[in-house]
C-alpha cells in the first residue's frame, strides 16, 4: 500500500507518494490538465478492446506537453502501436488510434 508525506502546516497540500498507483480518470479530476490530454469517456454497453487509458498515460510520459510532441504524427501513432504490441498483445486500427489519441493531441 502507498504511503503518502504531507509538508505542510495547512494540511497536505504537498506531498510525495511511494508506491502509490493513481488512474488517469481520477488524477485529472485532482490535477486538470487543461484538455491537453483527456482520456474518452467511455459508453455503456460492450467493455473496451484495447486499454485506451493505458496508451494514454505511456504518451503522455514520452511527450509531457504540446512542445514535445514530434511534427510528424506517424511518431506517436508508431509509439502507440508498439505499446499496444507489448500490452494488448495487437494494436487496433490506425484510425482508431488517430480518432483517440493523435486527434485530441494535435487538435484536428
Amino acid at each position: 500500500m502507498g504511503q503518502l508525506d504531507c509538508h505542510s502546516r495547512m494540511g497536505c497540500l504537498s506531498g510525495r507518494a511511494r508506491g502509490l498507483s493513481v488512474p488517469l480518470t481520477t488524477l485529472s479530476k485532482v490535477w486538470p490538465s487543461k484538455g491537453l490530454y483527456e482520456v474518452p469517456k467511455l459508453r455503456q454497453g460492450r467493455p473496451p478492446e484495447h486499454d485506451w487509458e493505458g496508451v494514454t498515460n505511456y504518451i503522455t510520459s514520452l511527450f509531457p506537453n504540446r512542445e514535445s510532441l514530434p511534427p510528424e504524427k506517424a511518431r506517436v501513432t508508431e509509439a502507440a502501436e508498439d505499446w499496444f504490441r507489448k500490452n494488448d498483445g495487437y494494436p487496433p486500427d490506425r484510425r482508431d488510434i488517430r480518432r483517440r489519441i493523435i486527434k485530441p493531441l494535435y487538435d484536428e
